[in-house]
């Protein structure tokens, strides 16, 4: 007895916690403890109702200056919870508690607990029920005096174990974790345990160490009073966190405003974010009234698990309907075993965290301090968190949200036409701000970004709704400038789905032109407008010939223009314009820049030829091609270029060509895509124009290659795999041969009418042999047709 008045001894049932470890005063001789009633609540103890106290008559209120504080905003309601599937079983469903914490996300992705060790510190086990045949640790022990049985007196540390890792063999009920192991360590005092038992602090602590010692990754303390522990068993749980072990404690059941006292370490800056209070939620989701609060200063370690009504194993086999925190807290416990399965690399504080950061919100909004940050979620806890990275092969991380690549039209089927690349961006291993291993599809983050020439949606748009004037500005020049309307009654994103996504030239274009000497002009043009600035073909109105397969680059942007005349047979020409737009929205800014410089020559009065030299710069861009996120491995690219053009004019027809030859070279940064070596495109084209017999109307007719990378690699380094232990990523490496599979040629014929009215017609028909440089692929035809009336 001299030895016990110096412990303290409490009782455990539904809400118990560790014991008082202050020294108290000797008492005088007592007889031996006697086992106090079992304080776990039926379901849910309740005070008996008292009346109200009537307050003695007041005068009437008198009208407030101020509206009366409004109640505290609520969270919304929960889902509902997973179900179905073939674990979703009776024994699953025999304890509800299973499904309101979405379990079956774990069981449906093969999570159960495997490999982890849940040290239960309690009144013992029925090492003889069948929910325990293997899954006991041989570290399990007796840790109090010589009696050295696991057989318990009370059927409480059963009923706990059985929530975290009763097994799964259609009896009874299965555990959260249901094959991970128990190391159950009995710590109830010597002859004073039936329902209700007492323990001694330095018992707990005994305990504690051993699980430490043993290899326990999780020690689950359903155990407690309102009263602090003193140094032992405090220091027990700091060399436990130290060690990196989690320890779960139960709140309690008084129905306070906050925990017992005895886990008031959870709450400390010692515990490190490895320990957690857990609280009981009913069957409504709600906090079970018995439960303690979180209060002030628990509220950013508490969280609440199902504790009222659960089925649990029961001493003999069978089972029992158990409530109160006792039978919450191993609910968390059987999380957090969960999630070190699944993701070894955790620390526990980063399991914790994750428990808590994840939580189905309940009551008021927020964090609280009565439930705490709510409902343990176990699907959402799976779920990556925060920021979603994937590693480069020089270690960087780069955010994986927004990645995409739209390959330019001249690359054709270079990207996507690559299946073993395919292969491994459908495996693409990706971080969470956790360090967590997850695999993401990235196969539908890479497409085309389509041949603009056929850009139904635009050319519809500006059919319908294109304005435009043209005049003489007295002193400055001419001008001509155009724009669309809004759509009005249209929509093309319901007309054209499908281009919904594509990038889109501005509307407005204009052009204006000044004279300086009989020699010299200026021009400075906005749009389309542009692109043509150095066009002197004489060939109009065919899609498929262009103002050149590089000038085409700055269609949306502004610029200027030189046009000098050096003697009767020779013209020189320069050009500048600077482009911005956005690749994907939301994304950055992507600039062109292009210069270029043409000098014609008339060799006679039917024959013309021209030689354009140019540069090319895009930042954000390669060829048109847009990547973004952890794809973008493209600072800038940089690309020369050398067209030659002739035109021959004889009677009502005119023939002209032109060829294209452009030099690309790449500034890289880290991403995915990398290692560019140099880029040979080339494109090119033949038509002709004939001003019929008949007044107003001429055809066109035209052979043409669209702008084709000739030459050209790249390399993709996709993380597929990690070693859980090292922490380090493997990468599938794959060669691009930037080469497209196909190379599309284009046959149009066009008609046009125009007799100086103010109506014209046009019309054009293109047969596209291998669209889009892709070897195999149906051929199409395209199809316009448009009428603009001039007044």
């Amino acid at each position: 007895m001299a030895f016990a008045a110096s412990l303290a001894l409490v009782a455990c049932g539904g809400a118990g916690a560790p014991v008082v470890n202050a020294p108290a005063p000797q008492p005088a001789p007592q007889p031996a403890p006697q086992p106090q009633p079992n304080p776990q609540p039926q379901p849910a103890p309740q005070p008996a109702p008292q009346p109200a106290p009537q307050p003695p008559p007041q005068p009437a209120p008198q009208p407030q200056p101020n509206p009366p504080p409004q109640p505290p905003a609520q969270a919304p309601p929960l889902p509902a919870p997973i179900s179905g599937g073939p674990f979703d079983t009776n024994e699953f469903q025999r304890n509800y508690g299973l499904g309101r914490i979405n379990s079956l996300a774990a069981y449906n992705d093969g999570v159960t607990g495997q490999g982890v060790t849940v040290a239960v510190i309690d009144s013992g086990i029925d090492p003889n029920n069948p929910e325990f045949d293997d899954n006991l640790s041989p570290a399990s022990i007796d840790i109090v005096g010589n009696r050295n049985t696991l057989t318990p007196d009370s059927p409480h540390g059963t009923g706990v174990a059985s929530i975290i890792a009763a097994e799964k063999n259609d009896v009874g009920v299965h555990g959260v974790a249901y094959e991970s192991t128990l190391m159950m360590i009995r710590t109830d005092e010597l002859d004073f345990c039936s329902n209700d038992c007492g323990y001694f602090n330095s018992d707990i602590a005994s305990a504690v160490d051993h699980a430490v010692a043993n290899g326990a990754d999780i020690i689950n303390i359903s155990l407690g009073d309102n009263s602090p522990v003193g140094l032992t068993l405090t220091n027990a749980y700091q060399r436990a966190v130290d060690a990196g072990v989690i320890i779960v404690f139960a709140a309690g059941n008084g129905g306070r405003a906050t925990p017992n006292a005895s886990v008031n370490f959870a709450t400390t800056a010692d515990a490190n974010g490895f320990a957690i209070i857990v609280g009981a939620s009913d069957q409504s989701n709600n906090i079970a009234s018995f439960s303690n609060r979180a209060g002030a200063n628990a509220r950013d370690s508490f969280v609440l698990a199902p504790g009222v009504n659960i089925t649990v194993a029961d001493l003999g086999g069978g089972t029992r309907t158990a409530t109160g925190t006792s039978f919450a807290a191993p609910h968390v416990a059987g999380a957090a075993a969960l999630l070190l399965q699944n993701f070894p690399n955790l620390t526990g504080a980063e399991v914790l965290q994750i428990l808590l950061d994840t939580a189905s919100d309940i009551g008021t909004l927020g964090v609280d301090s009565t439930s705490g940050a709510g409902l343990i979620n176990i699907a959402e806890a799976l779920m990556p968190q925060g920021t979603q990275s994937v590693q480069t092969l020089t270690g960087a991380n780069l955010d994986m949200s927004g990645s995409g690549v739209q390959t330019g039209a001249a690359f054709g089927d270079a990207v996507t036409g690559n299946q073993a690349a395919q292969s491994s961006l459908a495996t693409t291993v990706f971080l969470d701000r956790y360090d967590r291993t997850y695999v993401a599809d990235l196969t539908g983050r890479i497409g085309g970004l389509g041949d603009d020439r056929f850009d139904l949606a635009s050319f519809a748009r500006n059919s319908v709704y294109r304005r435009g004037a043209q005049g003489q500005i007295p002193g400055i020049g001419t001008f001509q400038v155009s724009f669309s309307d809004e759509w009005g009654v249209l929509d093309d994103r319901e007309i054209f789905p499908n281009l919904a996504g594509d990038r889109k030239v501005e509307n407005v274009s204009f052009r204006l032109a000044h004279t300086l000497t009989p020699d010299t002009s200026v021009t400075i043009a906005h749009g389309s407008a542009f692109s043509g600035t150095l066009d002197h073909s004489g060939v109009h109105g065919l899609r498929s010939v262009n103002a050149g397969a590089f000038m085409r680059f700055a269609s949306d942007g502004t610029g200027v223009g030189v046009h000098h005349r050096l003697d009767d047979k020779t013209v020189v020409e320069m050009a500048s314009a600077s482009a911005s737009f956005r690749g994907f929205n939301p994304g950055e800014p992507v600039r062109h820049q292009i210069a270029a410089v043409q000098i014609r020559r008339a060799m006679s009065d039917s024959l013309q030829i021209g030689m354009r030299l140019g540069m090319l710069r895009e930042n954000g861009s390669l060829l048109d091609t847009i990547a973004t996120g952890a794809f973008d491995g493209v600072d800038r690219a940089t690309t020369r270029f050398l067209t030659l053009t002739a035109a021959y004019r004889f009677g009502d027809w005119t023939l002209a060509a032109q060829a294209s030859r452009g030099w690309t070279a790449v500034k890289e940064q880290d991403a995915l895509l990398n290692g560019f070596s140099n880029i040979e495109t080339s494109a090119y084209s033949i038509a002709a124009l004939w001003r019929t017999p008949w007044t107003g109307h001429t055809l066109g007719f035209a052979i043409a290659q669209p702008l084709r990378v000739e030459q050209g690699s790249a390399r993709i380094d996709v993380p597929t795999g990690r070693n859980l232990t090292t922490g380090q990523i493997h990468f599938d490496s794959h060669s691009l041969n930037l080469t497209p599979s196909g190379r599309e040629i284009d046959f149009e014929i066009s008609h046009g009418f125009w007799t100086g009215g103010p109506v014209s017609l046009h019309s054009n028909l293109v047969y596209r042999l291998n669209p889009g440089h892709i070897a195999g692929k149906n051929s199409s035809i395209a199809a316009f047709a448009q009428a603009h009336i001039r007044f």
